[in-house]
């Protein structure tokens, strides 16, 4: 594959429609690279875009999933209120799996449009995944992704580590499309 058409990969993989005008009622951060991607949710709330960060994700560690504790600890460093943050502690072990447990939250807390904010690679998966789940319950979703990122369309191709993350991405999406992730985690 030519690294033209790496790009145009790599473009496509982070394409998802702007934030509209109208406000949201959360920015969720999902799990993985809380230190580029909380610092894009706290830009969506000093800008008046979200009101709250949600922080969602990781495997449980001393009780409580990962992920939301390295974002609690980056959402301190940049000086968010605890008033103006909430931590869903429910191990989510992935995209779908963060996607149900903002679902609940949102059902509970009456939120109806949510911004994910994620890493530019998964922007595309993360919004098919969550409007799957999130459009069940006539909830509007949006992804923003992180400008704090070190991926780009254009580097990732020179780049080993930015390779295999797109390389897990596509399969990732591959085993969504396909539907077998239900072999994998049952029931999701």
């Amino acid at each position: 594959m030519t690294t033209a058409a790496l790009i145009r990969l790599g473009r496509w993989l982070s394409e998802v429609p702007s934030l509209p005008d109208e406000h949201a009622d959360v920015a969720v951060v999902l799990g993985g690279h809380p230190r580029v991607r909380v610092p894009a949710a706290v830009d969506l709330l000093n800008s008046g875009v979200a009101p709250q960060i949600v922080l969602v994700g990781g495997q449980l560690v001393r009780g409580r999933p990962a992920e939301v504790w390295r974002g609690e600890e980056w959402a301190d460093r940049l000086g968010v209120p605890t008033t103006k943050r909430m931590s869903l502690e429910r191990e989510a072990l992935g995209t779908v799996e963060e996607a149900h447990t903002v679902q609940a939250a949102a059902a509970q807390h009456g939120w109806k449009r949510v911004v994910v904010v994620t890493s530019p690679y998964h922007c595309r998966r993360a919004l098919q995944v969550f409007e799957s789940v999130l459009d069940q319950a006539d909830q509007q979703v949006w992804v923003h992704p992180t400008p704090y990122d070190t991926w780009t369309p254009a580097a990732w191709p020179h780049d080993p580590r930015l390779r295999r993350l797109v390389g897990r991405e596509l399969l990732k999406m591959a085993v969504w499309r396909t539907g077998l992730r239900r072999l994998v985690r049952p029931g999701r």
